[in-house]
């Protein structure tokens, strides 16, 4: 495919077949001749020329679909962004209900509303193979939901229900409950985004209390309030098969009663391995009697506990259970207004912590007083493999600190310091440690004023580094002279994947740079050069080295200057070679 809307220029790459080739198979041949079609990936709208009314085409494929659908010639059938509503809805549920091949069905993002999803409902109660039904966007309402909740009744094969972004409430949600009481087979349950609230979580609550198979519980943005998370949390004490929960972006607020309902299946209740609760505003009170829940608790795994105004006294409750616990290897702390003080808790509760991998503290208030706290924990700690720290008002002394550490801890993979304020001094500081230090892969200093020298600074430390596999240097300030430096690195690198400079100055002379760096450089993969100032020549440069090139397999060129030369060049180029342009 190629689309040219102004400076946007694309083109894909479809590595297991040509789909336009695949769709006209399907709609010009008879349905005995499509045994060989296992899979619909994407349809394209009929062109804005096309003589034919979208709505006749719509019609026409949809009929077609059905015929193979009913010839068993499918399995997954992939209709994402299709404008479909419930006027040719029915039509494909009974496709839907006489295949016995179909094993998963996207219908994200299209016009389906409560008729539409009855229809299918109707299919999914009859149908024995269908093991995923993706509904997200859409306009399904409470009638909709009712109508699925019924099928659970006699469906032995769906496995996974995504409904997020819909319009269903509490009456839907109670509906839907009554099914999911006597079913058996449904793991994955997404309702994320909708109005389900707390009368229709108590419904869901009871339902779970008969129901055995619900694995993971996606509730995200659903106006739960603290009696609708009690009502949820009591009753999964005793759920034998929950293993995700994620309630987050609801109304929980700094309950005490909420706070013990979920330290309770902490301590005593099923094996919940993934817990979110982010966006919450619990505060310190509610984080209190669940960071004494996991204390001793020995089955969860990743803990997201985001943007709930934690402050230091909630870090502090967090750091006396990290001291303790033994299993948690991601703990997401993201915007808790935590300063230095609350950093320090961490940094010294985590110092014998041999578990935690993952640390989460963007848009927080560390400011470099807590990112030297964290650098002294780096000596110390060899288990942290991932440390985010964006967003936090890190200066020099702060960067400083962590590069000293950072030339002692080998263990350290992930260093993420985007949208902070390291000037010179600091980024110079970073590269220096960059030369010695052979545990880092990924490099994260997005939007930071980054220029040409700072830039020059990180690719001299690069032209000896063995270990750096990403870059992340978007939205700086870097031009031509930067990336020269950059791709001066390149030449001599063999370590480096991906490489990330979107948004900065660069121009036709850095991107020849680059392009000349891409002759010899073996490691590269993926190179997004999005927003730039990047035209004709450059694009040209780059289409000459991508023909010798043997590694690049994506290049992102998006809002750039390019005309109808680098066009061509390009698109000449990705006709022999196996890259995705866009």
């Amino acid at each position: 495919q190629r689309r040219v809307h102004g400076d946007t220029f694309c083109v894909s790459i479809f590595f297991s077949f040509h789909l336009s080739g695949v769709l006209c198979a399907l709609f010009s041949v008879p349905t005995c001749q499509l045994p060989s079609v296992t899979s619909i990936t994407h349809f394209t709208d009929m062109a804005e020329d096309d003589s034919t009314p979208r709505e006749t085409a719509v019609d026409e494929e949809i009929e077609n679909l059905v015929s193979a659908l009913s010839a068993n010639t499918l399995t997954y059938l992939e209709l994402p962004f299709r404008r479909i509503d419930d006027s040719v809805t029915d039509s494909l549920a009974d496709g839907i209900q006489a295949s016995t091949s179909v094993v998963g069905i996207n219908l994200e993002r299209n016009e389906i509303g409560d008729e539409g999803c009855t229809a299918l409902a109707r299919a999914m109660g009859a149908s024995p193979c269908v093991e995923t039904l993706n509904l997200m966007s859409n306009r399904i309402g409470d009638a909709g939901m009712i109508a699925l909740g019924n099928a659970l009744k006699t469906n032995t094969s769906l496995t996974h229900l995504n409904l997020q972004l819909n319009e269903i409430g509490n009456k839907g949600m109670s509906g839907f409950a009554v099914g999911l009481r006597q079913n058996n087979t449904l793991a994955i349950l997404n309702l994320k985004g909708n109005q389900i609230g707390d009368k229709g979580i108590s419904a869901l609550a009871e339902a779970l209390q008969k129901n055995s198979s619900i694995q993971d519980l996606i509730l995200k943005a659903n106006d739960i309030g603290p009696k609708g998370a009690v009502a949820l949390f009591t009753s999964l004490q005793t759920h034998e098969g929950i293993t995700s929960i994620n309630i987050g972006g609801n109304h929980i607020g700094p309950n005490p009663a909420a706070g013990e309902a979920i330290a309770a299946i902490l301590e005593n209740g099923p094996t919940v391995h993934h817990l979110n609760i982010a966006g919450n505003a619990i505060g310190p009170k509610g984080i209190t009697p669940i960071a004494e829940a996991l204390k001793a608790n020995k089955y969860l795994f990743e803990f997201k506990v985001g943007d709930n105004d934690l402050g230091n006294k909630g870090a502090q409750s967090l750091a006396q259970c990290l001291s303790e616990n033994q299993t948690l290897t991601l703990l997401d702390l993201k915007s808790n207004s935590i300063g230095a003080r609350g950093c320090s808790f961490l940094a010294e509760g985590l110092k014998d912590n041999q578990t935690l991998t993952c640390l989460v503290l963007d848009r927080n208030k560390i400011r470099d007083e807590g990112t030297e706290a964290l650098a002294t924990l780096l000596r110390a700690n060899n288990a942290l493999k991932a440390l985010h720290l964006g967003s936090n008002k890190i200066g020099n002394e702060g960067v400083a600190a962590l590069a000293e550490a950072l030339k002692e801890n080998e263990s350290l993979k992930v260093i993420s310091l985007g949208s902070n304020r390291i000037e010179t001094e600091g980024a110079t500081a970073f590269a220096e440690a960059l030369k010695v230090n052979h545990g880092v892969q990924q490099v994260n200093l997005w939007a930071n004023d980054f220029n040409d020298g700072n830039a020059s600074s990180l690719a001299e430390a690069l032209k000896v580094n063995q270990t750096v596999e990403q870059v992340n240097l978007w939205s700086n300030e870097i031009g031509d002279e930067g990336v020269t430096a950059l791709a001066e690195a390149l030449k001599v690198n063999s370590t480096i994947q991906q490489i990330n400079v979107k948004a900065n100055k660069i121009g036709d002379a850095g991107m020849a740079a680059l392009a000349e760096a891409l002759r010899v450089n073996k490691s590269v993969q993926q190179v997004n050069l999005e927003s730039n100032a990047i035209g004709d020549s450059g694009s040209v440069a780059l289409a000459e080295a991508l023909r010798v090139n043997a590694s690049v397999r994506g290049i992102n060129l998006l809002g750039n200057k390019l005309g109808e030369a680098g066009e061509n060049a390009l698109s000449e180029m990705v006709n022999t070679k196996r890259v995705t342009l866009q």
